[in-house]
């Protein structure tokens, strides 16, 4: 069972787009017209995907054009709040494979996650 559009990448799109709209909100600066300022945004919530999954508080800290923004006490229960929707499009995924007939006698005894959203803590 796999879901084809579901992946890292989905993490970090959302931290994006949730990153870009406080940016426009407190600096009145649109990242998304700059692409230079997008993919460095892009690579900051990728970063910041991969220290939530070994600490509980970070923060983001990226330099776009002329401005260097920081966001501080970041928290992995806001990070698991974000992401919510792509963690139950996971957990369905992972019953639809519970559901699949076996043949008699054989046991499942793991489930193997690939890629960059395996290492997030929820997950």
């Amino acid at each position: 069972v796999w879901d084809a559009c579901l992946g890292g990448r989905d993490f970090d799109y959302l931290l994006f787009e949730h990153f870009a709209a406080e940016i426009q909100r407190k600096y009145s600066y649109n990242v998304r017209d700059d692409p230079r300022s997008t993919l460095k945004l892009l690579q900051s919530c990728e970063r910041l995907k991969k220290v939530f999954s070994a600490n509980p508080v970070t923060s983001l800290e990226c330099e776009l054009a002329e401005l260097d923004v920081k966001f501080s006490d970041l928290q992995r229960d806001w990070f698991e709040q974000l992401v919510a929707p792509l963690l139950q499009r996971l957990s369905l995924l992972i019953n639809q494979a519970q559901m699949i007939p076996l043949p008699p006698g054989t046991v499942v005894h793991s489930v193997e996650i690939l890629g960059g959203a395996s290492r997030i803590q929820s997950v």
